[in-house]
């Protein structure tokens, strides 16, 4: 007789799941929220209303999104307008950050070739580690 038990647990189900609803239901009628919460015009309104502040929020902190904030780039004498401060290919947040190069110089192990193609190269690692043995 197990179908008895999975026919009563469905039984259950339905009835907490309409619960719920109705009672969701209930609230938002009673606080007139019902037409809010279904206004496309309302939704969208506020989807671009979140989306201004965000932008705006990163760009009092990181002028040129570049994920480094502005107060990291004046720290480390990087261009606040600029993502690449030295035109090499990474910007300033992964050069700081991840590959420990300098934002300043675009070869910044002299080698001949800018940062980007070390880090493409596998010759630049992460945390400023290099594989000289990559090196051509």
């Amino acid at each position: 007789m197990p179908y008895k038990k999975i026919i009563a647990v469905g039984l259950v189900a339905s009835l907490a799941f309409a619960g719920i609803y109705f009672g969701v239901r209930y609230f938002l009628v009673k606080r007139n929220l019902t037409s809010l919460a279904t206004d496309p015009a309302v939704i969208l309104s506020a989807q671009r209303q979140t989306l201004r502040v965000t932008v705006q929020k990163m760009t009092l902190t990181d002028a040129d999104l570049d994920d480094l904030s502005d107060s990291d780039e004046k720290k480390y004498g990087t261009d606040l307008n600029k993502a690449d401060s030295d035109d090499d290919g990474l910007n300033d947040h992964d050069e700081v950050m991840i590959f420990k190069t300098d934002p300043l110089q675009a070869d910044t192990y002299a080698v001949g070739h800018s940062d980007s193609w070390g880090v493409a190269h596998g010759v630049i690692l992460k945390d400023g580690k290099i594989d000289k043995s990559k090196f051509k």
